[in-house]
C-alpha cells in the first residue's frame, strides 16, 4: 500500500492518507475505516507467495500454501505455508519440524545390481520376494531393482545338486525334500528316513570304491567265473557297468586229495547218469550205492580206479590153465587164458539182478582203418548147417537171425514158440536173397505207421517217403492218422512242399467237411498231454475264426478260452487281452490344494466299467500280468479351486517310471465355479507284476480344500490296455 493524497488541515498538523495501493488494485478508507483481511490461497494463484489486492475500503493479504516440486526450486515463488502429517513429522512449540525418529528421509534404495529404486508419487517403495533358479545371480540372496518400478525384488535361489563339497555358499538355496528319503520336523530339522547315514560308495575285494549314480542307486551283478579267477571263491569287484559291483562266484575245481583250504570250492552241477540231486539239493550216487574204491584180483593184488576208471586188458601171455585176473599196474587189470583156448561149447552164465551181462570184442588199435573187430559165426560149407544167432526168452519164444544154407543162403528172420528157431525152421518173418530182393510176411508197424501190402515203398533214417504215381493223389480212408516219433533233443517235422520253382506253384493244406451244418474245423497243438492251443473255423459260433487255449489233452475249439476271435465280417476281438476302465462315483473332498498328494482310488473306491483279465483293483492299482507296452490314461476333474492355488500336477506312476503333466496357474485356469479338467495318456513300458496308479497335487492354497468331482459321466477316471 502507498499514500496517494494528502489533506493539509493546518500547515503544522500531520498528513492523513486517503488512498491505499495494493499489488493489485487499491482501497480508500470509508468513514475513516480501512479493512485489512488475511487470506490463504492455492499455490501459484499469484506471482509471489504473499500478494495484496485492493478494492473499496478493503485490502486482502493473500498468502499461498506450499507446493510439491521435483528438485530444488529456482526461486522462492513456490514457497508457502504448510501443515505436516503427524504420522511422519513432529512440530514443536517453536515451529521446529523433524522426521519422526529423528533420522533422514529415504530418497532411494540401491540393491545388489546397483540400480537405485525411488518411491512412487505417494512416497512408497515395494519390496517383494521371488524364487529363482540356482545360479541366476552371483549369490543365493540377491536384491534386484530392475524388475518393476518403485520396487526392490528379493530373489532367493533354489538349491542345486553338485558333485562334491562346495568351495563357498553360492550353490546354497531353499529346497524341499522327498518323503521317500527324508523326514522334516516342525522345526525344519532334516533327517534320512530310518535315521541312518547315506551310503556314499561300496568297496569290494579289489579295493575300488563304487559310487552311486545321480539318482543314488547302486547295481549288484552276479557272475559265474572260472576256478582260481580270484583269490577266493566269492569275490566283489568293480564292474564294467557304471555304478555297479560284480559278485563273481567261481565254479568248483577237480583237485587231488583233500584241499588245503576252501579256495578251490565253487558251485557245481552233477552228471545225472552218475548222481541224483533232490529238491533240497541233496546229492547221492545213482542207485544209492557207494563208489568202487578198489578191486581184489586172483593174484591177491588190489587195483584202485584213477579218476573213477579201471583199464581191463586181454593178454596174449597164456595162463597155465583156465582164466585168471591179475594186476598190470595201479589201475589196470589183465585177463589171461590158457592157450590155445579151444572149447566145443562155451557158456557164460551168471545170475545178477539189475545188471546187464555182455560179451565184447574190442580191437583197441586206432591207427589203421583195417583194425577191425568182428564176431564171426561160421558153418562148415554148402552141405553143412546154418550160421545164425538165436534170441530166446526162457523156453516160450525164440527168434533166429542168420543164413538158411538149405535155401540159397538167404538171410532170414524166423520165430518159434519154443527155444528151437533156426533160419530153416520156424515161422518166417522176413527173408533177403543174395541179390537184395526181400519178402516181408505179415503186417509191420514202423514208428506207429502201419505198413502192409507194399503201400509204403521206402523208410530211411528219420524220413518216411510215400511215392505214388506222378500226378496221382495219396488217399487215406481212416478216422485218425497218427505220426509219432521219439527224437530226443530235436524236432519231429510235418512238411508240405511244392518243389516246383514255376510261377503260381502253390502249396495248400485244406481241412474241410462235406456238410455245412455248423461243423468246426481246427488244428490243435499241445505238450505233455495238456496245455493245448487250437485255431480254426468254429461253425458252432457263426463260423468265427478262433485262437484258443485250454489246459486239456483233448481240446475242442468251442470249449476253449478264446484268445482271438475274428468274424466273417472281419471284426477281430481279443477277449482275454488285459484292459480296464474305472471312474470315481463318490466325490473325494478336501484332497489337495496346499501341497497334499492324492492317489485316485485311495479315498473313495473307484467303480469299474470293465476289467478284462481281472488285473485292476478299485483302490486304484493296475498290475501288469505280462511284460509289454501298455496304454495308460486318466482324466482328473477338480472342484473348488481358488485363485491362491497357483500350480500342480497330475501323474501316472508305474514301477519303472513316473509320467507327469505339470500345470500352470490352476486357479486362473479354473472356471468361475472353481472347476478344471485335465488329461494325460501315455504308452508305458511295464514288466510282469509292475503296478500303475494315478496321483495329483495342487499347491499354493491356504489349505487342502480342492475336491475331485464324482459323476457317472466319468469326470475322474483311470483306464488302460495292453498294446503289444
Amino acid at each position: 500500500m502507498s499514500q496517494a493524497g494528502l489533506v493539509d488541515i493546518e500547515a503544522s498538523h500531520p498528513q492523513i492518507p486517503t488512498l491505499f495501493t495494493a499489488d493489485s488494485g487499491s482501497a480508500i478508507p470509508l468513514a475513516n475505516e480501512l479493512i485489512i483481511d488475511g487470506l490463504t490461497v492455492a499455490n501459484g494463484l499469484y506471482a509471489k507467495p504473499v500478494f495484496t489486492t485492493g478494492s473499496g475500503n478493503t485490502i486482502d493479504v493473500n498468502v499461498q500454501v506450499g507446493a510439491a516440486i521435483t528438485g530444488a526450486p529456482a526461486n522462492s515463488n513456490n514457497a508457502g505455508i504448510v501443515s505436516f502429517d503427524d504420522t511422519m513429522f513432529t512440530v514443536d512449540a517453536n515451529g521446529f519440524v523433524q522426521l519422526i525418529g529423528g533420522s533422514d528421509a529415504i530418497d532411494s534404495i540401491t540393491g545388489d545390481d546397483g540400480a537405485a529404486v525411488f518411491p512412487d508419487g505417494a512416497g512408497n517403495f515395494n519390496v517383494v520376494g521371488s524364487i529363482v533358479a540356482n545360479a541366476t545371480n552371483s549369490k543365493p540372496l540377491y536384491f534386484d531393482g530392475t524388475a518393476a518400478a518403485n520396487t526392490q525384488t528379493l530373489e532367493l535361489q533354489v538349491a542345486t545338486g553338485i558333485a562334491a563339497a562346495p568351495a563357498d555358499s553360492n550353490d546354497a538355496g531353499i529346497a524341499s525334500f522327498s518323503t521317500s528319503h527324508f523326514t522334516v520336523d516342525a522345526n525344519g530339522f532334516v533327517e534320512l528316513v530310518g535315521g541312518g547315514v547315506a551310503v556314499d560308495s561300496n568297496t569290494g575285494d579289489d579295493g575300488v570304491a563304487v559310487s552311486a549314480d545321480a539318482a543314488g542307486n547302486f547295481n549288484w551283478i552276479g557272475n559265474t567265473v572260472a576256478n582260481a579267477t580270484h583269490a577266493k571263491p566269492a569275490y566283489f569287484k568293480d564292474s564294467a557297468t557304471a555304478n555297479a559291483l560284480d559278485l563273481d562266484i567261481q565254479v568248483g575245481a577237480a583237485v587231488t586229495g583233500a584241499p588245503g583250504d576252501k579256495n578251490d570250492a565253487g558251485i557245481v552241477s552233477f552228471d545225472d547218469t552218475a548222481f541224483a540231486v533232490d529238491a533240497d539239493g541233496y546229492v547221492t550216487m545213482v542207485g544209492g550205492g557207494a563208489a568202487i574204491e578198489q578191486f581184489t584180483l586172483d593174484d591177491t593184488n588190489t587195483v584202485t580206479p584213477t579218476a573213477g576208471n579201471i583199464d581191463l586188458f586181454g593178454q596174449s601171455t597164456p595162463n597155465t590153465s583156465g582164466v585168471e585176473s591179475y594186476q598190470i599196474d595201479a589201475d589196470s587189470i589183465g585177463i589171461r587164458m590158457a592157450s590155445p583156448f579151444t572149447l566145443e561149447d562155451f557158456t557164460f552164465s551168471t545170475s545178477t539182478a539189475s545188471t546187464t551181462r555182455t560179451v565184447t570184442v574190442t580191437n583197441s588199435d586206432n591207427t589203421s582203418t583195417t583194425s577191425n573187430a568182428a564176431l564171426e559165426i561160421l558153418a562148415g560149407g554148402t552141405s553143412g548147417g546154418d550160421p545164425y544167432t538165436r534170441y530166446t526168452i526162457g523156453t516160450a519164444r525164440s527168434f533166429a537171425v542168420g543164413l538158411d544154407n538149405s535155401d540159397s543162403d538167404k538171410y532170414k528172420w524166423v520165430t518159434a514158440a519154443a527155444a528151437t528157431a533156426t533160419p530153416s525152421s520156424g515161422t518166417q518173418i522176413m527173408e533177403m536173397s543174395t541179390a537184395g530182393d526181400g519178402v516181408i510176411n505179415g503186417s509191420w508197424t514202423v514208428d506207429k505207421l502201419k505198413m502192409d501190402s507194399g503201400t509204403l515203398s521206402r523208410i530211411d533214417a528219420g524220413a518216411l517217403t510215400i511215392s505214388p504215381v506222378a500226378g496221382s493223389n495219396i488217399s487215406l480212408d481212416t478216422f485218425q492218422m497218427n505220426q509219432e516219433y521219439s527224437n530226443s533233443g530235436a524236432f519231429v517235422q510235418y512238411q508240405l512242399r511244392n518243389s516246383s520253382t514255376d510261377a503260381n506253384s502253390d502249396a495248400k493244406y485244406t481241412c474241410s467237411t462235406a456238410s455245412s451244418s455248423a461243423e468246426t474245423l481246427y488244428t490243435a497243438v499241445y505238450t505233455g498231454g495238456a496245455n493245448a492251443w487250437a485255431w480254426g473255423n468254429d461253425g458252432a459260433d457263426s463260423y468265427k475264426w478262433k485262437l484258443g487255449y485250454a489246459a486239456s489233452a483233448t481240446p475242442t475249439l468251442s470249449g476253449m478260452n478264446d484268445v482271438i476271435n475274428a468274424t466273417t465280417a472281419g471284426e477281430v476281438t481279443m477277449p482275454l487281452q488285459p484292459a480296464f476302465l474305472a471312474y470315481l462315483a463318490t466325490e473325494d473332498s478336501n484332497v489337495t490344494g496346499n501341497g497334499a498328494t492324492f492317489t485316485l482310488g485311495s479315498g473313495n473306491a473307484l467303480t469299474e466299467i470293465y476289467d478284462q483279465n481281472a488285473d485292476f483293483v478299485t483302490t486304484g492299482t493296475f498290475t501288469a500280468p505280462v511284460t509289454g507296452k501298455y496304454t495308460l490314461g486318466t482324466q482328473i476333474t477338480f472342484l473348488n479351486l481358488d485363485a491362491a492355488m497357483t500350480a500342480g500336477n497330475i501323474q501316472i506312476n508305474t514301477s519303472n517310471r513316473t509320467y507327469q503333466k505339470t500345470l500352470g496357474d490352476v486357479g486362473a485356469m479354473a472356471t468361475a465355479g472353481g472347476a478344471l479338467t485335465l488329461e494325460i495318456i501315455v504308452i508305458a513300458d511295464m514288466d510282469a507284476s509292475d503296478t500303475a496308479t494315478v496321483s495329483t497335487q495342487i499347491t499354493g492354497g491356504a489349505g487342502d480344500t480342492a475336491d475331485l468331482q464324482a459323476a457317472a459321466t466319468m469326470k475322474n477316471m483311470f483306464f488302460g490296455k495292453l498294446e503289444c
